[in-house]
């Protein structure tokens, strides 16, 4: 089967859902061309790369992007085309500029985070195109799947449940850098990605003292950008026990902090499914979570770590505290989240229903939009 992937969903996902597909399919990856250094590390891709220089949305210079899509895609003659993401304005013009080639689009979140307005440039209705002009949907969560049943008259049959794959590329750097984990007495809770409220990092920040009287040897990293730190700062009150990183994080050092962290803590009030959690299962990092969206689904399912109510600071803190004292619960947190990578949310998992998917595409009912 052949497979062209339009690759707008972040970089680290799409190297991986292309990666594990080339074990069956011949695979082509449309990807911006800013993400071209990402590439080097697989020194022998399975899959061939197409480069492209994206623009804004707002520039109309997207339209001789969708051109050149286009053109790129026809060449390589594919069985299907797979959108990685529903997040691109301009996007929803592609299925007609591709006439009949089967489309099959993963939606990553059927409705807008609180607080995160970065997403919310992209109008809904242009997302809401793209679904109805698919012919299959991927969701990564039955919750999701039965959220988007509800809000779209689409049939069950078109909605296939994949989980998300773990990332393994910053494991992969981290090895190839030689990265280690320090041997210092500390022990480091990692908060990482976009921050928005949804997040809820004020929880952690909140249960950072009740955690210090616990287990003062626990020190907490929070590292990205989004919303505006200094509405955060004002709510430590021992600024020594955190590290804060308010800016990109490069590769390098996404792959260094979580090489030195020993737990990821996912405080959110609200989520869909989480890129950061699917890192956490490539390195094999325990987890505490809160019971929304498909987090506290997918740590339950793995037992790779625990789950609280979301909002509840105290909670929180137990549960960080008890795994920072507790050498066995870690090591049994540690090893059922190594397990995951090899069960449930292995490369062969990932492929067979990502395939069951595709196959789908070829039924009669299917290929009626």
């Amino acid at each position: 089967m052949r497979v062209a992937l339009i690759g707008t969903a972040p970089a680290d996902y799409c190297l991986e859902l292309a990666d594990i597909l080339a074990e069956s399919c011949d695979v082509l990856l449309c990807m911006s061309d800013r993400y071209v250094g990402m590439s080097t590390l697989r020194q022998t891709p399975k899959f061939k790369f197409a480069w492209f220089a994206v623009p804004r949305h707002r520039q109309l210079r997207s339209i001789s992007y969708l051109m050149n899509l286009r053109r790129v895609i026809r060449n390589w003659q594919p069985d299907l085309v797979h959108f990685l993401m529903e997040n691109h304005v301009w996007l929803n013009i592609l299925p007609l500029l591709l006439g009949p080639l089967p489309i099959i689009t993963t939606v990553h979140d059927i409705e807008h985070h609180p607080g995160d307005y970065s997403s919310r440039r992209i109008p809904r209705f242009l997302i809401n195109s793209l679904i109805r002009q698919s012919n299959c949907i991927i969701v990564h969560g039955p919750g999701l799947r039965d959220g988007l049943l509800k809000q779209r008259r689409i049939s069950k049959e078109r909605v296939f449940v994949v989980p998300h794959p773990p990332i393994t590329y910053y494991a992969e750097l981290a090895k190839h850098l030689g990265y280690r984990k320090p041997q210092d007495g500390l022990f480091r809770v990692l908060f990482f990605g976009r921050i928005y409220e949804y997040k809820g990092l004020r929880y952690l920040i909140e249960a950072a003292p009740l955690i210090s009287a616990a287990a003062p040897k626990v020190r907490i990293i929070i590292a990205g950008t989004g919303a505006d730190m200094g509405q955060y700062r004002t709510l430590i009150r021992d600024p020594t026990n955190f590290d804060i990183r308010n800016r990109f994080i490069p590769d390098e050092e996404v792959a260094h902090l979580f090489t030195e962290a020993d737990l990821l803590a996912l405080p959110y009030i609200e989520a869909s499914q989480s890129g950061v959690l699917a890192n956490a299962i490539g390195f094999g990092l325990p987890v505490v979570a809160t019971e929304v969206g498909e987090l506290s689904a997918v740590v339950r399912e793995t037992g790779m770590g625990l789950t609280i109510p979301p909002g509840d600071s105290r909670a929180l803190a137990r549960a960080i505290s008890s795994i920072a004292q507790d050498a066995r619960l870690y090591e049994e947190l540690a090893a059922n989240a190594r397990s995951a990578a090899a069960h449930s949310y292995s490369r062969r998992a990932i492929l067979a229903q990502t395939l069951t998917a595709y196959q789908a595409l070829f039924q009669p009912r299917a290929r009626h939009k």
